[in-house]
């Protein structure tokens, strides 16, 4: 009796076959596979799905600009690759003092809304991202808050108001100089008129 052997093969959709069957599972592997005979790979079997979930990954916090004015709103929103989708999100905010440094837990969801910035908001954020797989952080977002220059803003309003002043008073000087000149061009007249009458 003749002893022979039967070979089967996977594949991937693409026609590439699996190289090592039994190899670690990775990201990269998720698909649709199929198997085949040696030799008869143009009949295939029913594709199956390799589904392969991860925790979050590449977690990023975007935000529309680093600096904002006081008391403008800013949104602070963070994003991952993972599977399943990370579904919760947590905010913390770096707070230091003499003795040490912490992160402090300032909100959850994926946007983090600062309705009015403040002085205080200013510093370090950092977004935590977790799936039913694992959980992973982002790297830290710099918020920073510019600040109005008061002084010069009244410097500029007293200099406009001392020079509409300046000008409202030679206006009227002009005007009392008009004034004064016609009253004594009619005082002549009428007193030529007197006199030759």
């Amino acid at each position: 009796m003749d002893s022979w052997m039967l070979m089967i093969l996977v594949f991937m959709p693409d026609g590439q076959q699996v190289p090592t069957p039994g190899s670690p599972v990775r990201r990269e592997d998720a698909g649709s596979y199929f198997c085949a005979v040696l030799g008869q790979e143009t009949v295939r079997s029913n594709s199956v799905t390799l589904n392969v979930q991860y925790g979050p990954e590449n977690i990023s916090i975007s935000v529309d600009d680093q600096q904002f004015t006081e008391g403008s709103s800013v949104n602070l929103t963070c994003s991952s690759v993972a599977n399943p989708a990370a579904d919760n999100y947590s905010w913390y905010k770096r707070t230091d003092s003499p003795s040490s440094s912490s992160w402090l837990q300032v909100g959850w969801g994926q946007v983090l809304s600062l309705p009015s910035v403040e002085a205080s908001h200013t510093g370090l954020y950092l977004c935590q991202a977790s799936n039913s797989v694992g959980t992973g952080n982002s790297t830290a977002q710099l918020v920073t808050l510019i600040t109005e220059d008061r002084g010069s803003q009244i410097h500029v309003i007293i200099i406009a108001r001392v020079g509409v002043f300046v000008l409202v008073t030679l206006v009227v000087a002009r005007l009392l100089y008009w004034a004064t000149i016609g009253k004594s061009e009619a005082s002549t007249i009428y007193s030529t008129v007197v006199t030759s009458s």
